[in-house]
This record gives structure tokens, sequence and C-alpha cells, in this order.
């Protein structure tokens, strides 16, 4: 689309646009302050000059295509060097006096290995698995917003945000 396609579809729009403002303030209510005034001294007819005046204004391309900012952006400057599918060791800032630089690579997801699978009851339509001392199912959730999405005959699946951990039964 060039330049004067543009011109002409925002035009077009914004006429339209007018219309319907005109149509609905002047057909539909008279609302005060407009600046188009329906007079007894006009025989109760519309106030055209004040109507020109403001569609000139709002049908000035130039005027509203000066108002666009352009910002050169390269991508190649901005993008990020890491993958985000991976994930990265949080640094969390500790107050004043306190140790600084705690790492944690992924909190949640270091809660889900430290949990204990002691038994799988496998059943193809309601599985459950004993995981920390407690009988649970799919569906599950734990207050940190870990949630239990799959039991298998041999691991059971957790949700962690946007990640999937699976946890295999291990003999005892």
């Amino acid at each position: 689309m060039n330049p004067e396609q543009k011109k002409q579809a925002i035009l077009g729009v914004l006429a339209a646009v007018v219309l319907g403002a005109v149509i609905w303030q002047f057909v539909l209510k008279t609302p005060a302050g407009t600046g188009i005034t329906v007079s007894q001294s006009t025989g109760g007819k519309l106030d055209l000059d004040a109507v020109k005046k403001i569609l000139d204004e709002l049908t000035n391309v130039d005027l509203l295509l000066s108002d666009i900012d352009v910002v050169n952006f390269i991508y190649e400057n901005e993008k990020i060097d890491r993958n985000p599918m991976t994930v990265v060791p949080m640094v969390i800032k500790a107050p004043p006096g306190i140790e600084e630089g705690i790492i944690i690579e992924g909190a949640k997801i270091r809660s889900v290995f430290e949990m204990r699978i002691t038994g799988i009851l496998y059943n193809e339509y309601r599985p459950m698995a004993i995981v920390d001392d407690q009988l649970v199912s799919v569906g599950h959730t734990y207050g940190n917003g870990v949630r239990i999405v799959q039991i298998d005959r041999d691991r059971v699946w957790f949700d962690v945000d946007d990640a999937r951990v699976p946890r295999e039964l291990k003999e005892l």
C-alpha cells in the first residue's frame, strides 16, 4: 500500500466516523459544548459552517499523519542472546545485611524434584499416586501452583508454570 492509498483509506474511515458521529449527535441527541448548534434563529437547522470546520479538521490527513512517530528498530541490535525456552537461574537481591545474590534455579521445578513419589495406583480411568505421603490424582494443585497433569504406570507428570516435568517412581 503506497502513501497515497494510505491517505485515501484513512480519509474514507474518518469520513465514515464523522458522518456517524454527526448523525448520532444531531439526529439522536444534541450534546452541549460541541461547537455545532441547532438554534431557534436558524429555524432549527444545523450550523453547517461549524460542521464543515470540524470535518475539515478531522479529514486533514497530512495533519493526522504528522502526529505519527516512526521508530527506527533494528532487530539484530535488540534481540537477546539466550534461548527463551531454557530455564535461567533467578538471582534474588537480598536486603542489606544479608548475603547478596542467593541463586535459586527454578524454585518451583526444584520443589517438584524434592517431592517423594512412593507409589502409583494405576487405573485407566482414575490413576492416583502417593506423593509426599499424600494420595493425589490428576488435577491436584499444590500451594505453590504446581499441578499434577498426568499419571502413568511408572511416572507422574507435573505442570510447573509453562513446563511439564516428569518424575519417575523409583524402587525403594
